[in-house]
């Protein structure tokens, strides 16, 4: 796993942090406190903790799920040109 050079928190201490909120051993605001992250971090680890269980730490891929294909905007242009020149009257 690759991660950037600024993560405070590898999977491991996610992990760490989510399950001491969770237990209630510490307060979000004091989880965030101890691991150098604002609340809203530790909330967002929390939530995903709870929705995926311990292997749901890791980071997930900011790729969109759809990626635009070239050409297929034009294949749809094309596609109607054609088909209107093959439904239509032409003058001469």
């Amino acid at each position: 796993m690759n991660l950037h050079k600024n993560a405070r928190l590898t999977p491991i201490r996610r992990e760490e942090l989510a399950m001491d909120v969770v237990s209630g051993r510490l307060t979000p605001s004091a989880a965030a406190r101890a691991h150098g992250v604002c609340c809203k971090t530790v909330l967002r680890w929390v939530a995903q903790f709870r929705r995926l269980a311990p292997g749901g730490m890791t980071d997930k891929s900011s790729r969109p799920d759809r990626l635009h294909q070239p050409g297929t905007v034009l294949n749809f242009v094309l596609s109607a040109f054609f088909h209107y020149q093959t439904t239509t009257c032409h003058r001469r």
